[in-house]
Order: C-alpha cells, then sequence, then structure tokens
C-alpha cells in the first residue's frame, strides 16, 4: 500500500477485490489462511497509521494455518513522499486500518465460535504427554478420522514448535481404533502414547470445511491441552 501510484480509489479497488474474497469464503467458515492474514494485515496498517511504518514476513510460511512468529516479522520506514502523496497515503491507510479490524472482528468471532463447539478429552496415557506425539480420532460428516498429532519444531525458527497433523485412516465404515494405534510405526516404537477423542457439537460437521477451520482449530485445541498439562505437571514438580 506505499507503491505508486499514490491513490487513494486505486489502493481502495485492490483492498476491495481481496475483502470481496474474503467475505465469500468466511460465509462459507473456510477461516485460514484468511484470519491469520487478516490478523498480519491489520497489525501492518495499524503499525501504518501510529509509526509509518509497514511489516513484512521474512519467510514464506510453511502451511496455510501456520502461526506468525515475532521472528518471522521485519519493519520498514514508508518511503519519502510529497506532501500530497502522504495525505493520500495517510487516507490508504487509515482506510486499511478499519477495514481490516471490520474483518478481524468477524473472523475471530467465527473462530471462537467454531473452537468453542470443538469437545476434546484425553482418554489415556496422561502421563505421556510430555513426548509431544500421540493420537487423535473423531468423527466428521459421517467418516472416521485417525491422525497423529507431533510437536515439531518450525523449519524456520528451531527454538519454537507447531503442532502438526498426519492422517492415518478416513473411513466410511467402522474401525478398531485402538487397533489401528497399535500398528502405527511410532506406537509400536515406543508403546502408550496420548490418545484423545475430539467431538464436534452441534451438527458443526454439516457446514464446517474439514482443511481449512476443522484441522487448524483441532491442532490448536490440542496443542492447548497439552501445554496446559504439561506447564501444570512442572508446577507441581
Amino acid at each position: 500500500m506505499v507503491d505508486e501510484p499514490m491513490d487513494f480509489e486505486y489502493h481502495e479497488y485492490k483492498m476491495l477485490a481481496y475483502f470481496k474474497k474474503v467475505a465469500d469464503d468466511l460465509d462459507n467458515f473456510k477461516l485460514y489462511p484468511h484470519f491469520r492474514d487478516i490478523s498480519m494485515n491489520f497489525a501492518s496498517f495499524s503499525t501504518l497509521c501510529s509509526k509509518d511504518k509497514y511489516i513484512k514476513l521474512k519467510y514464506e510460511l510453511e502451511d496455510i494455518d501456520d502461526e506468525v512468529l515475532i521472528s518471522d516479522l521485519e519493519y520498514f520506514d514508508i518511503p519519502k513522499m510529497s506532501p500530497q502523496d502522504y495525505a493520500e497515503y495517510k487516507t490508504i491507510a487509515k482506510y486499511g486500518e478499519d477495514k481490516f479490524k471490520d474483518y478481524f472482528v468477524i473472523a475471530k468471532s467465527i473462530w471462537s465460535a467454531i473452537y468453542e463447539s470443538l469437545w476434546l478429552a484425553l482418554l489415556e496415557n496422561d502421563e505421556e504427554l510430555k513426548r509431544g506425539r500421540g493420537f487423535v480420532f473423531f468423527d466428521y460428516n459421517n467418516k472416521n478420522y485417525l491422525y497423529r498429532y507431533e510437536l515439531k519444531k518450525f523449519k524456520r525458527n528451531k527454538k519454537e514448535k507447531k503442532l502438526i497433523l498426519k492422517k492415518i485412516k478416513i473411513t466410511s465404515e467402522s474401525v478398531n481404533i485402538p487397533e489401528l494405534i497399535s500398528n502405527d510405526p511410532y506406537e509400536k516404537k515406543k508403546p502408550n502414547h496420548p490418545i484423545f477423542i475430539l467431538k464436534i457439537k452441534n451438527s458443526t460437521d454439516a457446514f464446517i470445511p474439514l482443511e481449512e477451520t476443522i484441522l487448524p482449530l483441532v491442532k490448536r485445541k490440542i496443542n492447548s491441552f497439552v501445554q496446559q498439562t504439561i506447564k501444570e505437571t512442572n508446577n507441581h514438580d
């Protein structure tokens, strides 16, 4: 938004085309990557308005639902402008900040509502949560899903970790979850991994997409549970 031409109508047109795509996807409850990108752009426009700086990512993100880390961000001063261009730029920045704030509020409310509709329970082996690896199974749209989860270091920042999901089985037929888990190579190598069950409440799976919404929120649900449990265990120790 600091590139020429420094013209409000031109940049407004570009943003409106972007927001049309975002609105269509949010209407269909497709949260990612939009929620992350809206948050990032809202922060960048706010920084433009308050400090005449903009934010860029140092690295390409690996997955559509990757978290943005502090170490990913770079701040840049806006280029020098004439007084006329600077006034136009300020109008553009304020418009962008207001619009991205509106969409952030909308996306955040959808995020929160769906996150609360996911019920997660640890079935067994809670003492092994510190491994950072285990299993989660759930029903979605009349199919049975079994995934292995794992905490892994970001490629771009080895000090930070993210939770990934690896698909093991998806089927509309009844499955023997314990047998599937027992045959997994990770379980064979070191048995008794934690096992979670996820329930998707209120027929949410009838209209919420799996890849763009359910799985990203499942990752965050498991990660929050694991980190909180480990923290409580360390405090007791």
